[in-house]
């Protein structure tokens, strides 16, 4: 039930109040000119019924369609069923999923098992990380068809052990699966099945591949008879050619480990192409390999393969997707070896292109599926001259985000199980077998509770200014504590006033003009408001008032396919985890728009249908802002300026790219780049027209609101000594709205001048890539039609530099405005969150006393989820991860509680996850369609299983440390006309 929120009213007046009588200052006398102002005034505010905060609560949020109804009545939970209605089809058996929970609820093994169980004829069980790692296999549960596959961290061997205990049906040879380690392994078996591969050469200095009997005796039946291997005799004939035991092979050739899982690899070049090397490598951000000059000479230490590279200029690079040996879908891509820039969609994976395989290659597919023993595995190929290589397997693989391929894949997989079945059941009859031993699952998912920031929003601007005069005074109809003001007819009252103020003179000419103007161009985007806020003299009276004008900050057109997608993406989590999660759910959130639009717009998703009247509750005491660490919270900002000075090194616990100079040299060339872009926009203004831009603008944008915002964030960064750190996250987050929603005219009014000069090129600054994108997977990707992307041309790399310096300053500075020192990051955390972290910990117990499980999702905004985390980081909790190895919490990032229960009841586990949400390194480098936007990040586990009291304590002992002060809530009031009752 929402809890009831105290409004305290301590000096206001008990009656409403002439707004003549407010026209007196603190000093008792009233100038010639308020009295003129306050007289004009008096009659508009006079002639309206005023309006209290309560009855204003209900009224301010105009949501986009699909509206969100109530906001803090006692929400009902939602139980009926939200499956789709599908014929349902007799039973063919259970699925067993044995497979890291990051891998089985990948979006592609996600969609597929979806359609194999949507008619009935099968159901799934997940294994889960619980039971694969802390299980023995005896206490696994029982399936008829094994979907199972090697990730990092999988215990491959007590899988193995568990096919032959139980003997299912299996669809990929866990056996052969460690064949995928060793490159040689994998090669051999690509000779003996007749498939072509580049012109090698290796070098093993470990003796050869170390396999178990099991593997050799697979491999043996397949023609790879594995034999010790003795160190071969090689040199370098000259700079450009490598002999092995008199084989040779010159330049350009391909190094690649043996290790399967090591993906250093490195290209070196011939002399006659200019020498050096270039490094190939997992992809970080948008970069997967780099050019090394000096890199020449062969590496001396581990064991190598030496292929033969195919001229990038003349092959095309395919990766091929194998379901069975008679279906294969293939993908083409640009080749990271040509530039090293990885292009992606909007869901943050590479740019493919649907391929024909042709004959020969379909050959080649069935020979990897036979050869290998999988069912589902991808290779690599290149085609080149009419003739086509592998060049590498990497087993158990899907495609990611292709409808027809999920589709084939689930039909492909149906009528192998539905085959198996009769099959067994043959069998069976025929040996008149016992009925095997059946064994449920040990540990279920019992419950989940999300937080959730909201989903993309339009960048938040404002302007405040100071004011004495009685007429600004007057708008707080005698309430001493801030009022906000919404509606659009309010707001035209408020212009009135400053408009009067104008003619009367009564404070700075350029603040009244500034916000006259502004007032009237945003006084009908949704999310316009106005803040006033008291300042009061020793005598409690108001002495001036601070006026706020604030807009921007609201969902945009992309939020809805965000959140929809996020809440689709639960629904089918929870649908094969524990579908009863789907039967018992309750959803919170904040009172500010953009969060209630995406809360809603995410329970629709997830309900698969409209959301019930009064089934999203508003929390303002959990979710809204919080002012109680707002002292500590300005001392530790103003400890953050000093340290973007010279000579001040970036602190160890900040985040900062290890060869990035210190805060002070990036921080200068930002100021240097925004000078130099400033010029060019003024450049294009005034002599290009740029401000006559088309008509395809979302977010009710247009140039000339493009070109004002811009213009105030150039004036926050004239010179090195005016930049407010604050103002760093408000240009990051500029850079990345219009990359996204504005890019056509980003690319047109920052496109470079002849006549205006270039800054010094200082581009070795932007080497450096965030480090923490390793612990992320980019999301599932969609196919694009096309090759064309702006900012290719070397021409945008200064504004590509800008970028890529205000997201590394960014990240220096956000995370800390929630405190520097560990005590700090407790402290504010606890001010600001304890009472949702109660509220999480409270809700974790009841799902842990209640038979039926549940899901409980908050929704909030950015602080909250930054203090969140702080708490857990200091609870004492062991997390995997550092902070600073942890990404932004983008849009739509979520942090994750699951509670976990063992089949007897008494037993209970905790795992804390998190996805950095609808997040990309390089915004710049996404193809964009009409939706603009960018996938969820899937989640990682931020802990172990922990055991749930350990936690519980842990935490309940942090929230001991903080003594809460009087809780503020500010008065909302839809009119200036509303006094106090």
């Amino acid at each position: 039930m929402s809890e009831p929120i105290d409004i305290t009213k301590k000096g206001s007046f008990s009656v409403p109040v002439s707004p003549l009588a407010l026209s007196v200052n603190s000093s008792g006398a009233a100038s010639d000119s308020d009295t003129k102002a306050m007289a004009s005034i008096a009659p508009i505010l006079e002639g309206f019924t005023p309006k209290t905060s309560s009855s204003e609560n209900n009224s301010q949020l105009r949501l986009p369609p699909p509206a969100v109804e109530g906001s803090g009545a006692t929400s009902p939970v939602r139980r009926a069923s939200i499956s789709r209605h599908k014929v349902q089809l007799p039973k063919i058996g259970k699925i067993g999923v044995c497979a890291m929970d990051a891998k089985v609820l990948s979006k592609p093994c996600r969609q597929i098992l979806n359609r194999l169980i949507e008619n009935g004829e099968f159901e799934t069980v997940i294994f889960g990380d619980k039971v694969i790692l802390d299980e023995s296999v005896e206490n696994w549960p029982t399936c008829d068809f094994l979907i199972s596959f090697f990730s990092k961290g999988f215990p491959l061997d007590k899988a193995i052990n568990y096919v032959k205990l139980r003997k299912p049906y299996i669809i990929n040879d866990l056996v052969m699966q460690k064949a995928l380690w060793d490159r040689r392994l994998c090669l051999w078996l690509l000779d003996a099945a007749g498939v072509p591969t580049p012109q090698r050469l290796e070098i093993s200095r470990d003796g050869g591949p170390r396999l178990d009997d099991e593997l050799k005796a697979k491999l043996k039946e397949q023609g790879v008879d594995v034999q010790p291997t003795k160190e071969p005799n090689w040199k370098m004939i000259d700079e450009d050619t490598i002999e092995v035991d008199g084989k040779t092979l010159s330049k350009p050739f391909v190094e690649k480990p043996v290790d399967g899982e090591d993906h250093n690899v490195y290209i070196y070049y011939s002399k006659k192409e200019g020498g050096g090397g270039r490094r190939l490598f997992r992809k970080v951000g948008n970069k997967s390999s780099e050019f090394d000059p000096a890199l020449c000479e062969p590496r001396t230490q581990g064991s190598y393969i030496y292929e033969k590279f195919m001229d990038t200029n003349n092959f095309e690079d395919v990766k091929a997707y194998t379901v069975g040996p008679n279906f294969c879908h293939a993908e083409t891509r640009k080749s990271p070896v040509v530039d090293g820039v990885v292009r992606r969609n909007t869901h943050g994976k590479e740019i493919r292109y649907i391929t024909e395989l042709s004959d020969e290659e379909k050959r080649i597919a069935r020979a990897v599926s036979r050869g290998f023993a999988q069912t589902i595995c991808g290779f690599d190929l290149l085609r080149v001259g009419g003739k086509s290589y592998v060049i590498d397997v990497n087993g158990f693989s899907f495609v990611k985000d292709s409808v027809p391929y999920y589709d084939n894949s689930a039909k492909i997989l149906r009528d192998m199980f539905y085959e198996a079945k009769k099959v067994r059941d043959v069998r069976k009859a025929v040996s008149h077998e016992a009925p095997s031993e059946e064994k449920s699952q040990k540990w279920i998912l019992k419950g989940v509770v999300t937080v959730v920031r909201h989903a993309d929003r339009t960048p938040k601007q404002k302007f405040k200014y100071s004011f004495k005069s009685s007429i600004f005074i007057s708008l707080l109809k005698g309430y001493k504590e801030e009022v906000i003001i919404r509606e659009v007819s309010d707001l035209e009252i408020v212009l009135q006033a400053i408009k009067i103020a104008q003619e009367q003179k009564l404070e700075d000419a350029t603040k009244l003009s500034i916000l006259a103007s502004t007032l009237e161009k945003k006084i009908n985007f949704p999310g316009t408001k106005i803040q006033l806020k008291p300042v009061l003299n020793d005598e409690n009276e108001v002495e001036k008032v601070q006026f706020i004008l604030k807009w921007g900050g609201e969902a945009t057109h992309s939020a809805r396919y965000q959140a929809s997608d996020l809440g689709e993406q639960t629904r089918q989590d929870m649908g094969l985890l524990n579908k009863e999660i789907l039967e018992n759910i309750q959803v919170f959130s904040s009172s500010e728009r953009r969060v209630l639009v995406s809360a809603n717009l995410w329970a629709e998703s997830l309900l698969n249908g409209t959301v019930p009247e009064n089934f999203i509750q508003v929390r303002k005491d959990l979710l809204d802002d919080s002012n109680a660490a707002k002292d500590l919270m300005d001392k530790v900002k103003r400890q953050l300026k000093p340290l973007l000075r010279e000579g001040k090194e970036a602190p160890s616990q900040f985040s900062w790219p290890p060869k990035m100079p210190e805060p002070y040299y990036v921080i200068k060339r930002v100021v240097e780049l925004m000078n130099y872009h400033q010029k060019i926009m003024e450049y294009h203004v005034e002599y290009d027209d740029a401000k006559a831009g088309g008509d395809d603008w979302c977010s009710g944008e247009d140039p000339e609101l493009f070109v004002e915002r811009w213009n105030k964030l150039f004036k926050e960064f004239t010179t090195l000594e005016k930049v407010d750190p604050s103002k760093i996250s408000e240009l990051y987050d500029t850079m990345k709205f219009d990359a996204l929603h504005n890019r056509e005219f980003l690319e047109k009014i920052f496109s470079p001048v002849d006549s205006i000069s270039e800054p010094k090129d200082s581009s070795l600054l932007i080497h450096e890539y965030p480090q923490h994108m390793k612990l992320f997977k980019a999301p599932d990707e969609q196919n694009c039609d096309h090759h064309h992307f702006l900012f290719d041309d070397r021409i945008f790399k200064y504004l590509r530099e800008l970028y890529k310096l205000s997201q590394v300053l960014f990240d220096f500075i956000c995370p800390q405005e929630y405190g520097i020192t560990q005590q700090e990051k407790l402290e504010i955390g606890l001010l600001t969150s304890v009472p949702l972290a109660k509220k999480i910990i409270g809700d974790l117990n009841a799902m842990m006393a209640n038979d039926q499980p549940g899901l409980v999702a908050y929704f909030t905004k950015e602080s909250h989820m930054y203090t969140l985390l702080n708490i857990l980081y200091e609870s004492g909790i062991q997390l995997y991860f550092n902070r600073n190895d942890l990404p932004e919490l983008d849009y739509l990032s979520q942090i994750i509680f699951e509670l976990y229960e063992d089949s007897s009841g008494k037993n209970h586990s905790l795992r804390l996850k998190l996805s950095p949400g609808c997040h990309t390194q390089d915004p710049l480098d996404v193809e964009l369609d009409e939706k603009h936007y960018i996938s969820c990040i899937p989640k990682i586990s931020l802990t172990k299983h922990l055991d749930f009291d350990l936690v519980n304590q842990r935490l309940k002992n942090k929230f001991k440390k903080v003594s809460l002060p009087k809780k503020f809530t500010a008065v909302n009031i839809t009119s200036p006309l509303a006094g106090p009752k």
